[in-house]
């Protein structure tokens, strides 16, 4: 590790320094130190410092608003859902089952049991055979004008599909403001955000990590979804929503040494300013000479005495 490295490292994680931000660690850097683009390097060190990336790691502003494909009529797609946890009724129901079409917005509200499997909640009852997955026909009474009322509700279903399509348009301008678009591919390394909801286990205390891997993305399901390669012992489903994850930068890069515009890629020491091998290299002129803060002390002492004149 460099000067510039371990001096860095120091001031943001050594000793008694509590891994503290960018600006606060230059602060410290800038007290007793000095190379040209300090902040610069101080962000990069902090960006890459492990200990940082899991204690203080929160929610990104990470993905675009995505809204769902827009079906074309109702009750071809449906969302289901549960509602959990209110007092049982006289008939020991305790949870209502919510089905609701994403084109019509019409919604149905079935009382249920918490317990209830698959085909309860299907079928209202458990089939005891084949025949009682299938309804009986009920007799239908054909419509006086039936064709014209298809024909105007195919319209109808064409005009409101595409009002729920420009609505959604807007929706995913206004959603989209303030957030990054930043897309993963498999083999990228991520650090994942711990949400207390999905992982309760990992978060019982402020003072645990908020952060976890880094991980490997393993499949891209779009840009908002990834797959990563978690573990097992995690117990929890691998795919994550972008907002979830942050890029892995590395760790422990080394900072480059200070250079100046004589020669590129050279410490300021080992610079030789005289390529003859005859005669000794001559000391640098004042105008090729990196500005230190010790020797701008220098050149503003010697500027004072050139100021004053000799004493009469």
């Amino acid at each position: 590790m460099g000067p510039i490295s371990h001096a860095g490292w120091e001031a943001h994680g050594g000793g008694l320094m509590g891994h503290f931000g960018v600006y606060k660690t230059h602060e410290v850097l800038a007290a007793h130190f000095f190379w040209p683009r300090m902040l610069r390097d101080v962000k990069r060190l902090v960006a890459r410092c492990t200990t940082c990336q899991k204690a203080k790691s929160r929610l990104s502003n990470h993905g675009l608003y995505m809204p769902l494909p827009v079906p074309t009529s109702p009750w071809l797609d449906i969302s289901m859902d549960f509602v959990l946890g209110l007092p049982r009724t006289k008939k020991g129901r305790d949870s209502i089952f919510v089905v609701v079409d994403r084109f019509s917005k019409m919604a149905h509200f079935i009382p249920c049991h918490k317990t209830d499997d698959a085909s309860s909640i299907v079928y209202g009852y458990i089939p005891r055979a084949p025949i009682d997955l299938f309804s009986l026909d009920a007799a239908e009474t054909p419509h006086i004008d039936a064709v014209a009322h298809v024909e105007q509700m195919i319209d109808l279903h064409a005009q409101t599909h595409q009002n729920i399509a420009a609505a959604n348009v807007k929706y995913q301008v206004a959603g989209s403001k303030g957030r990054k678009h930043i897309t993963f591919a498999p083999g990228d390394m991520v650090w994942l955000h711990l949400r207390k909801d999905r992982f309760p286990t990992l978060r019982r205390s402020k003072l645990m990590p908020r952060a976890a891997g880094p991980f490997k993305v393993l499949t891209k399901i779009n840009d908002n979804a990834y797959i990563l390669d978690l573990p097992a012992e995690f117990g929890v489903s691998t795919s994550f929503n972008v907002a979830d994850l942050k890029p892995y930068v590395g760790e422990d890069e080394e900072l480059p040494s200070r250079t100046t515009s004589v020669l590129e890629g050279e410490d300021d020491e080992d610079i030789n300013y005289n390529t003859s091998t005859s005669t000794p290299a001559a000391p640098p002129s004042s105008s090729a000479r990196p500005i230190t803060r010790a020797r701008a002390r220098d050149l503003n002492f010697v500027m004072l005495l050139k100021n004053e004149g000799p004493e009469e």
